[in-house]
């Protein structure tokens, strides 16, 4: 998992000071929406499998290949996944935890470079 701003493949939203502010006027606008995420489901529904084990990067340019959100693959897919890699701060700030649905409830956290987790507390 990251952020819309490691993801996005709209031009005009990566153009925008704020990615996430310009994502959510994509997805909610009919005027500018977001082509890309129209199909995220129905491929997920069909061919979701394909995307296990897919680094940001190879996301990114599998979503450009099929025109497809990387962000909302990652954010569906993480909903069946059985191990997801995220920034630390995804899970100790509850604030981007909500944010992001995640469940925490029977999870098996492992921190990567603890050491820096009491910086961000």
């Amino acid at each position: 998992m990251a952020s819309r701003s490691h993801y996005c493949i709209n031009s005009r939203v990566k153009a925008a000071k704020d990615i996430n502010d310009a994502c959510i006027e994509a997805i909610t606008s009919e005027v500018n929406h977001c082509r890309h995420i129209s199909k995220v489901e129905k491929f997920l529904a069909k061919d979701g499998d394909m995307m296990m084990s897919k680094s940001v990067e190879e996301l990114v340019n599998f979503g450009e290949d099929n025109d497809l959100c990387p962000y909302f693959m990652s954010r569906e897919g993480a909903k069946q996944a059985e191990l997801i890699f995220c920034p630390f701060d995804y899970i100790v700030n509850p604030t981007i935890r909500d944010a992001m649905n995640i469940d925490l409830d029977g999870a098996v956290v492992i921190f990567d470079e603890a050491h820096n987790i009491e910086d961000v507390c």
